[in-house]
């Protein structure tokens, strides 16, 4: 009966969080703005765009001002700009003058809002040549004022969707759908096949190809963050954030502290700790007559005294020197001699010990 409960709670909570989901969806709304920045990703951005070139190995680089002096490095420049029926600009307006003069200049026309997908139409291209000659269906332009120049790519009424002309010695190519080349229908029909086409055939060899983002207001500095794109700098600063946690919690105990094991005294410890309180109570009397009575017992063993004697006769028996240092510290209980008296005669008796035991044989 619990576990049913359990399960219905589940899915009540799954639905619940379905629901809200579904309304989340379906309120939302798209921005169908044209923001052409290589930098955003929304429907209206380039940053397809830059990354389609960049893994086709095309020399890309984002420009964020104005040119002060003429690059020789770069040798084409892509601008998406209003149509003429919406020449509202984003920002800065576009001056190619900042530009060599062999500089190729691909600008493609763009409206103020996308197309939404039900709106996007597509038209059967053709072009004599050989670079577009494997474009076969594009982006419909239909939407924008026809281009001028000389067509290198037409659609089935012989419209003109790409085209090239020659001012002095600067080349310009018209591209009249840029829509096609934004984010949204990138990946649409041939559309990336067209703009790979356009900058492959057109580009300078060893020539960069610059996308003047300051056009669209955007003017900020060149560094990590506006080099990867919003996406990227996302997840960066996320993982940046997971590793300062990880940092942090790695360095925290979790769980109840480690139980503390006393550690077992060993008998060192413990001599140690019985020499230390004699040393303190000036015990030197203990410690000569308990190093007296433990000497006695072994001599008494080597020379066979009866075990009914007393200490004095015991004491009596003992030859030479080492009988001689035994009396004199039996002379000595009840006093408390000093801590240099005592460790004399302590190694005294120690040295006539063994030396005794070496001549009897251990």
């Amino acid at each position: 009966m619990k576990s049913q409960r359990i399960l219905f709670a589940g899915v009540g909570v799954v639905t619940v969080l379905a629901l809200v989901s579904f309304a989340l969806v379906s309120l939302g709304s798209t921005d169908n703005s044209v923001h052409p920045t290589s930098l955003s990703a929304d429907p209206g951005g380039s940053l397809a765009l830059y990354r389609l070139l960049e893994s086709e190995g095309v020399p890309i680089e984002r420009l964020f001002s104005p040119l002060r002096k003429d690059r020789p490095d770069i040798g084409m420049v892509l601008v998406f700009q209003r149509g003429y029926r919406d020449a509202a600009a984003w920002g800065p307006e576009f001056i190619d003058d900042g530009f060599g003069e062999s500089v190729v200049i691909v600008r493609a026309r763009t409206n103020h809002v996308l197309p939404s997908r039900r709106d996007y139409h597509a038209v059967e291209v053709t072009s004599s040549v050989r670079a577009f000659s494997q474009i076969g269906r594009v982006g419909s332009g239909e939407n924008l004022t026809l281009i001028d120049g000389q067509p290198v790519i037409v659609d089935s009424n012989d419209l003109p969707l790409v085209a090239v002309s020659t001012v002095g010695s600067r080349t310009y190519v018209e591209v009249g759908n840029g829509a096609m080349f934004l984010n949204r229908f990138l990946g649409h029909d041939d559309n990336a096949k067209l703009l790979v086409s356009i900058v492959k055939s057109l580009l300078p060899e060893g020539k960069k190809l610059a996308l003047p983002e300051y056009v669209y207001g955007v003017t900020s500095p060149d560094n990590l963050f506006t080099r990867l794109g919003p996406a990227y700098s996302a997840t960066l600063i996320q993982l940046l954030l997971m590793l300062v946690l990880a940092i942090y919690t790695l360095g925290r105990r979790f769980g109840y502290p480690d139980a503390e094991v006393p550690t077992k005294p060993g008998t060192g410890d413990f001599v140690r700790a019985l020499g230390e309180a004699f040393r303190r109570a000036k015990g030197t009397d203990i410690v000569l007559e308990t190093e007296l009575r433990r000497a006695l017992r072994r001599v008494s063993q080597r020379l066979n005294l009866p075990a009914d004697l007393t200490v004095d006769e015991k004491l009596a028996r003992v030859p030479g020197d080492l009988g001689a240092t035994m009396r004199s510290i039996y002379s000595l209980r009840g006093q408390k001699p000093s801590d240099d008296l005592a460790r004399r005669t302590l190694g005294s008796l120690e040295r006539l010990l063994s030396d005794f035991e070496s001549s009897r044989g251990t």
